[in-house]
């Protein structure tokens, strides 16, 4: 985008239509709307560069606004404590934090989501007036222009609240006043625009792939990608990604049908279908994801932030909550303890350390288990470091739960968890990503492109792999589509142009693309054990050397 004044003519616009390259193919060159990719660009002008600061800059400033809105989502459902706590439920989740630190479109579509279905919930409730539904209309298209999911949830939350509903406030009346005929107007004059532009910019393209293979190919799994998972996938996933949080959900789930709380079932009753909707929507889906669910914890951190806001102010009165929220709390802190002493024994002990190896089977497990484990046996005070608060943390919980202290027992989960996170992002995760990132191999593949000169190209084998393509500028994607790939490259490697080729690892061992008039020189590839095993290639004319695998 930053240099489209560079642009081939022949292309569509890259501020229109966000593109990998000039030389992709329709199938990876188009992949998402632009609403993302045109933030990233805007931040990127303003640093003078693309930077990993400004790729991760919108999805963290996307999770600062889902915070707020669902701080204003649980004050106006219930009052402002229970948005207050569900907001710090929110921002001290582990995964969400770390997708706000990732360049993924999720957080942004979450607040897109969450923003919409507030003045959804502000204009019901009758907290403003009723021109707020058209904003949420408004919100719920302009989602659009990050993912489709923006046309499903927010309408099936509210259409499954209307229906939950109905013998209390009727049908037609609440159906009437969300505006059914003007509100979807609204939407299409949000989302429209740029998708007809973009559909006619690219003579149809960019909708038989955006629409075609990544909307409806991965929902119904007749898309060109990875292997569906199992329809209960989202059960552990979610177990990991809400946790320390995820204790507290079942209680949450039950606690507005409880008699005590009837008087805010009706309302509740939102974030319950919020949450439970799209929950078994993804579930419904073929493609599978873990970020997908994150425009579904917000209406969980609602649940959870309700839960423990009555268990403030009725743990004294109401014993069967106290002892079940006591269990809870007792069971993270419990987890805590043995996270952070586990982390300590492969710190200190290396028959530890070779058992937990050899308890590992996946080869990418063993790569990873094995960098965190040389990491904090070489600089032990790195383990200390991070296991030490989570520790103190969980004993003190513990202290505090079995002397009625439930607010500086939240209060300190919330600090723990989040103080925990932070030290970890800044000792392990560097070290994970030499193991599992892309980072280091594709500043190899740079210097090695550098090395022979400035004409240097290269070319991605691999399929879909945004991460390297993000890092390698210099690319050109698709290049095993071509009709014949090895002719190409002759052709070109005769006017003396260096190519560079980066392959799956699998695929050079089968012997793709081998051919009598092009020799594959070994020039560097991913560490053993890596998440996505490839290797960087130089294809040679055989009339100009001889050797290489």
């Amino acid at each position: 985008m930053l240099e489209s004044d560079t642009w081939p003519s022949g292309k569509p616009s890259p501020w229109l239509v966000p593109q990998f390259s000039s030389d992709a193919l329709p199938d990876l060159a188009y992949q998402k709307p632009p609403l993302y990719y045109w933030a990233v660009a805007g931040a990127s002008a303003v640093c003078g560069k693309v930077t990993n600061l400004t790729v991760r800059l919108p999805s963290a400033v996307s999770l600062v606004v889902l915070v707020v809105v669902v701080y204003f989502l649980g004050k106006a459902l219930v009052s402002v404590r229970t948005g207050f706590i569900a907001a710090l439920v929110l921002v001290s989740t582990p995964k969400v934090l770390w997708w706000s630190r990732a360049g993924v479109l999720d957080p942004m579509l979450a607040a897109c989501v969450a923003g919409s279905l507030l003045f959804f919930v502000r204009a019901h409730l009758g907290i403003g007036g009723r021109w707020q539904y058209w904003l949420f209309w408004a919100l719920a298209g302009l989602g659009t222009l990050v993912k489709a999911t923006s046309l499903v949830v927010p309408l099936l939350a509210v259409g499954l609240y209307l229906l939950g509903r109905v013998r209390e406030e009727g049908f037609w009346g609440p159906l009437v006043r969300i505006k059914p005929i003007t509100g979807p107007l609204v939407l299409v004059a949000v989302a429209a625009p740029w998708h007809v532009a973009a559909h006619v910019a690219t003579a149809g393209e960019f909708s038989r792939v955006y629409w075609g293979m990544h909307v409806f190919g991965r929902a119904t799994g007749a898309g060109p990608f990875e292997d569906s998972t199992y329809w209960w996938y989202y059960f552990p996933a979610m177990a990991r990604d809400l946790f320390p949080w995820i204790v507290f959900l079942p209680g949450a789930l039950v606690q507005p049908w409880r008699r005590v709380s009837r008087g805010h079932l009706g309302p509740m009753l939102f974030p319950g279908v919020w949450f439970a909707g799209s929950f078994v929507f993804f579930s419904a889906v073929s493609f599978r994801k873990d970020e997908y669910l994150l425009v579904a914890y917000p209406g969980a951190a609602l649940l959870i932030g309700y839960f423990l806001d009555y268990y403030l102010g009725a743990h004294r009165h109401d014993a069967a909550l106290r002892k079940w929220v006591e269990a809870a709390f007792t069971v993270v802190a419990v987890a805590a303890l043995l996270l952070g002493l586990g982390f300590l024994l492969v710190a200190w002990s290396g028959s530890v350390r070779e058992h937990l190896f050899e308890a590992f089977h996946n080869p990418t497990d063993q790569a990873t288990f094995a960098a965190v484990a040389d990491l904090i046996a070489d600089r032990e005070w790195v383990a200390v470091l991070v296991a030490g608060p989570m520790m103190a943390g969980a004993a003190a919980s513990i202290v505090l739960i079995r002397r009625d202290r439930p607010l500086p027992t939240v209060a300190l989960m919330v600090c723990t968890t989040v103080l925990a996170f932070v030290l970890f992002v800044e000792t392990v995760v560097p070290v994970l990503g030499q193991a599992r990132g892309l980072a280091s191999f594709a500043a190899a593949a740079s210097a090695h492109a550098h090395a022979r000169g400035p004409r240097t190209r290269i070319f991605l084998a691999v399929g879909e792999c945004h991460e390297l393509t993000f890092m390698l500028h210099r690319v050109t994607v698709g290049l095993e589509t071509r009709p014949d790939m090895v002719g190409y490259l002759e052709k070109d490697l005769a006017t003396g142009r260096p190519w560079l080729v980066v392959m799956d690892r699998g695929a050079h061992e089968r012997g793709r693309w081998a051919d009598p008039r092009l020799q594959w020189r070994l020039v560097d590839q991913t560490p053993p054990g890596h998440r996505r095993p490839m290797v960087l290639l130089e294809p040679v004319l055989k009339t100009q050397g001889s050797g290489g695998p």
